[in-house]
């Protein structure tokens, strides 16, 4: 019964659209019909004289020059009985060809106008039929020269709907199918071509030989020629048989093309599109939407858009399969909401848009509560959170501001600097360095070369090491001018421009180091601005960040030198302890993700900067400054192809190029294994402590380490393998699989180390590689929320478990302290991130933090959401863990066992599949 409740109510849904656009269905008809004759003298005198010619001919035909006829009938008889069966098989033929090319033939109108695509067809069905309605008044004024109408007649309108029903069904697939297999008009054309020797439209029924009456009764054009002579000619009442047939085929047609219309090729979906003001709308027809689940990377084309005073009424009117909502800034506003709302409402499909992200998020009931959510905190936080936070701001200034006023103090806002580095740091992008041109031995960067150092605590007169990388420079650019904050003799000779920049005011202490940026800052880029620099060159000083910050606001390419951050604080500080050292760290971190190219003395310098997550094909080892230029030419010209990374799978998704690009270079943790060799035992133990001593103390208990004995265990994307290496060293045997193979190196090596036994496979888990019923748990720990398809992930969990098996998958939470108070308030609210990207976007370039420039997805579940995802298991338990007592205000960190499980920013999902195991546990 659902099939034929479905089938009625796309019939009804039809019927619908036709009658709301039938002014507009009579406009585009009268308009091609316009099309097919212009140019000609005649124009629209066509419609009428064409078919009038055609059935003189036919005429004159069978009655002087064949002379047929049937025993009974005399010639004129004879022509009129033809005439009835031609000419609804010819208006049926001419509609059933052009109809079966329509859509692929108009997409323009599907893509750019507020046009159902439903009409399109019909429209070339009534286009098709126009000789036809005209062939048949004169086919009937010939009745009426030759003999009386009948009432009969009266039915022929009935006739004709029924017949304009079934060739509307029959386009609306036929077109459908021929936008992905468009080969299938030529045998709509050879059929229809043999359709006319076996239809009884010049000979009767009962002339064809006995064992081949079936194929009449087979042929519908039989039932449509009868209905057509008998309300015409015959002045008889339509055959009961022949009628019922007739009315249930039409009909059946009808209400399965209308079923089929956008199911059939998914395609032609089209949706509606509105501009971010909801006063402009257009039609978009895209097939990427119909694989869209929750956030994805699409390059979504805009169609035409027009004025639209009715956005709402726009929603009611459309036919397509969903509506897309174009969005200026980071979340849809109130208005948007409710038109979503409706959308949804009324079984609809509703996605949101991002142009600049080139990012859409499919928006079912769950993620509109959580949208709307957001919208409602913003608005309050924009209320009463900013105005409050701006007051405590200026009163914790005062006393700053006083000291300056009259003492002369400087003030030092270290909270206003942190957040400004850090905000340049989420906003780092290196900037590619142009290829030195071919020709010559020497191969010189084109345009000039910006040598920067604004260390003006620096106490020797005349560096000769400076001179030597100036030197070396010079040799591989046309020319390179020299920002110091002192005169250097030794660059007086050297054929560079030197420009002194003036000292600070205040150049004693810690403040006049960290409040340097401020003073340098305005000089460096009016230099930069005029001298347009192809790169900017500078070794890393405490604390100074104005030339990563330019490289990201100018665009221009950063070559860093990094000697290392204790050669940094020791040149600035004398040896004396940080009074800022979160600032240097900082500023540091920032220079180290805006460079281009990062300069280290020696492998050491290497592996540290990598350790940290700095891409490895952005680092050059150069020991000493001699040849400097020579290799440094050499690598930005190998640079473009380095593969110095681990190998990546093709997957076609950019989000999960992104993946693999952030944990091949950025393996997980390896951040907090700073004193210990990389990739020795000491150093995958130390980031072992790290995790379940200080970070998650209550991992080992809630994600049962201890309690898989014997199990086969499948974890999805392991890491370093440090949670993988608990559940082996506790008698599992497990299996790793990860699409990033860096992060598959290192565990392998890991349990190597161990002396742990473990499979390592390389793929993708949406399509994880093993049979049905394979594993007794399957684990994944902060993995599933980065994958585009996580449902798909989840549809897979389930099918290598074994009856009875366990799943225990972590994802961010929603309803968390970390994601309400620092990404939604600090990022999004109170630096304005939200006003110009989305949440999504600012988790990637803020949660899964790196020197690298990758920007992985990253999505937050609520409970009800990850209870939905685990639809298919048995015993869903989901719990929230996760949050350190240096995030709490210390008012609040008494809180800290209550809060984290209310506050957490992890949901560990604990699934079973239905089933009895023998071996799985349910503890």
């Amino acid at each position: 019964m659902s099939f034929f409740r479905a089938v009625s109510a796309a019939s009804r849904r039809m019927v619908g659209i036709i009658y709301r656009y039938r002014r507009m269905l009579v406009s585009i008809t009268r308009i091609e019909l316009a099309k097919r004759h212009a140019g000609s003298t005649l124009g629209m005198t066509w419609v009428v004289l064409q078919p009038a010619l055609l059935l003189s001919v036919y005429l004159f035909v069978y009655m002087v020059v064949l002379r047929m006829r049937f025993e009974g009938f005399s010639r004129f008889d004879y022509v009129l009985y033809v005439f009835c069966g031609l000419v609804p098989y010819l208006g049926f033929m001419e509609a059933l060809t052009t109809g079966a090319l329509s859509i692929k033939q108009n997409m323009h109108l599907v893509k750019n106008v507020m046009l159902p695509i439903e009409l399109i067809p019909i429209r070339s069905v009534i286009v098709g039929m126009a000789s036809q309605f005209v062939s048949i008044g004169l086919v009937l004024l010939l009745v009426v020269a030759g003999r009386s109408l009948s009432w009969h007649v009266a039915l022929l309108p009935v006739v004709v709907i029924l017949q304009v029903m079934w060739l509307a069904g029959l386009t609306w697939v036929l077109s459908s199918i021929t936008v992905a297999l468009p080969d299938i008009t030529y045998f709509v054309n050879l059929f229809v071509f043999l359709l006319m020797f076996l239809s009884p439209i010049g000979f009767k029924p009962e002339m064809v030989p006995q064992g081949f009456t079936w194929i009449i009764y087979a042929n519908p054009i039989y039932y449509m020629t009868e209905m057509y002579r008998d309300t015409m000619l015959s002045g008889r009442s339509p055959a009961v048989f022949v009628a019922a047939t007739y009315v249930l085929m039409c009909v059946a047609t009808f209400a399965l093309g209308s079923a089929s219309s956008t199911a059939v090729t998914p395609g032609v979906n089209t949706y509606v599109y509105f501009a971010p003001d909801l006063q402009r709308a257009g039609r978009l027809a895209d097939v990427s939407l119909s694989e869209a689940t929750e956030r994805h990377h699409v390059e979504l084309p805009a169609p035409a858009l027009q004025p639209r005073s009715d956005p709402s009424a726009e929603v009611s009117r459309s036919s397509g399969a969903g509506a897309v909502f174009e969005l200026a800034s980071g979340l849809p506003s109130e208005p948007q909401l409710r038109l979503i709302a409706q959308v949804l409402h009324t079984g609809g499909q509703a996605w949101v848009y991002w142009p600049a992200e080139e990012t859409i998020e499919r928006v079912d009931n769950e993620r509109w509560l959580s949208l709307r959510r957001h919208v409602k905190a913003v608005k309050w936080m924009k209320r009463i959170g900013l105005p409050i936070d701006r007051a405590v701001t200026t009163w914790h200034r005062a006393p700053t501001g006083l000291r300056w006023i009259y003492r002369g103090e400087f003030p030092v806002r270290r909270s206003d600097i942190l957040v400004k580095l850090t905000l340049l740091t989420l906003r780092a992008q290196p900037v590619p360095l142009d290829r030195p041109a071919c020709g010559g031995d020497v191969l010189p960067l084109a345009g000039v070369g910006l040598y920067l150092r604004t260390d003006y605590w620096a106490t020797e007169r005349d560096d000769e090491r400076m001179s030597r990388v100036v030197a070396e420079l010079a040799a591989i650019s046309e020319r390179v001018v020299c920002l110091t904050p002192r005169h250097d003799r030794l660059l007086d000779g050297m054929g560079v421009q030197q420009v002194v920049m003036d000292p600070p005011r205040l150049t004693a202490g810690e403040d006049a180091i960290v409040l340097a940026p401020t003073h340098y800052g305005p000089i460096v880029k009016a230099a930069c601005q005029t001298l347009r620099p192809a790169f900017l060159y500078e070794r890393i000083c405490a604390g100074q960040s104005v030339g990563a910050e330019l490289s990201q606001v100018l665009g221009i390419p950063y070559i860093v030198e990094y000697p290392g951050s204790d050669v940094v604080l020791h040149e600035a500080l004398d040896g004396m302890a940080p009074f800022y050292p979160e600032l240097y760290a900082k500023a540091e971190e920032l220079a180290l993700r805006q460079a281009t190219i990062i300069v280290a003395g020696s492998s050491n310098l290497e592996e540290h900067v990598t350790a940290r997550g700095v891409d490895a094909a952005r680092v050059l080892v150069v020991p000493g400054e001699a040849g400097l230029g020579v290799q440094l030419r050499t690598f930005v010209e190998g640079q473009a192809g380095a593969t110095r990374h681990a190998n990546s799978i093709e997957t076609g998704d950019s989000y999960k190029d992104q993946i693999q690009r952030q944990w091949n270079r950025n393996p997980v943790g390896s951040q907090h294994a700073g004193t210990s060799q990389p990739r020795t035992l000491e150093w995958f133990l130390e980031v072992e402590r790290h995790r379940y001593r200080v970070y998650a103390p209550w991992m080992p208990e809630t994600m049962e380490f201890a309690h898989h004995a014997g199990h086969e265990v499948l974890e999805i994307g392991g890491g370093l393998g440090t949670d993988l290496a608990q559940f082996a060293m506790h008698g599992a045997t497990v299996t790793d699989v990860d699409l990033a193979a860096g992060h598959l190196q290192l565990a392998e090596e890991n349990f190597r180390l161990r002396g742990l036994r473990g499979r390592f496979v390389h793929d993708d888990a949406e399509s994880l590689p093993f049979t049905d019923n394979s594993f007794d748990l399957v684990y994944s720990n902060g993995v599933l929320h980065h994958t585009p398809h996580t449902a798909r992930v989840v549809g897979e969990i389930h099918r290598v478990l074994r009856p009875g098996g366990r799943a225990i998958v972590m994802v961010y939470a929603e309803h968390s302290w970390h994601y309400w108070r620092k990404l939604v308030w600090l990022f999004g609210v109170k630096e304005g991130m939200l006003e110009r990207m989305s949440m999504g976007e600012i988790m990637s370039r803020s949660v899964e933090r790196s020197a690298n420039e990758a920007r992985p997805l990253v999505k937050a579940y609520t409970k009800s959401g990850a209870q939905a995802l685990f639809q298919a298991f048995d015993r869903v338990e989901i719990v929230q863990r996760q949050l350190l007592a240096e995030e709490l205000p210390s008012g609040l960190q008494w809180t800290l066992p209550l809060s984290e499980r209310m506050l957490g920013w992890n949901l560990i999902v604990k699934a079973t599949k239905p089933g009895d195991g023998r071996k799985a546990s349910n503890s």
